[in-house]
Formats: C-alpha cells, sequence, structure tokens
C-alpha cells in the first residue's frame, strides 16, 4: 500500500496532461482501500501537486497559452 501512495504522489507532481484524471483515480482508490487515511493523505497530494498543476496551466509568466502559440507560428513564418 505504501508503494502505491508513493507511486501517486510522484505521478502528481510531475507536469501533466492528465493531473485532474490521476488524481481522480487516486481519491477513487483511496475511498475504496483507505477510507481512515483519505482526507490526510488528498490534503498531502493536493498541496504537494500544485507546483506542477500550475507548470502545466494555460498561465505561465502573465501569457496565456496561446500567446505562446503565436510567438511560435509568427516565428516559423519569419524564418521561411
Amino acid at each position: 500500500m505504501d508503494r502505491i501512495h508513493e507511486m501517486c504522489l510522484e505521478r502528481l507532481q510531475a507536469p501533466q496532461a492528465d493531473q485532474d484524471a490521476t488524481s481522480s483515480a487516486y481519491s477513487s482508490w483511496m475511498s475504496a482501500n483507505c477510507p481512515e487515511e483519505y482526507e490526510g493523505r488528498m490534503v498531502a497530494v493536493t498541496k504537494a501537486s500544485q507546483v506542477a498543476k500550475h507548470k502545466w496551466s494555460d498561465k505561465r509568466q502573465g501569457k496565456a497559452r496561446a500567446d505562446f502559440e503565436e510567438q511560435l507560428v509568427s516565428g516559423l513564418m519569419c524564418s521561411t
């Protein structure tokens, strides 16, 4: 059981597109297998995953993802 908790924590600390799905799956697993530890572990996982979630979010350094995509397209068009 401890290894599963460690693996989920490690996974949720890494930026990823399916962050919410991973968290939801872990939450469901915790409810079914460790209900007495649920709240404490979920609070810890949520806190630990915030940095990764922010890194993956659409807002980076005050710019939206669309701004970065536009910058990339502009750069590609200028270089051809």
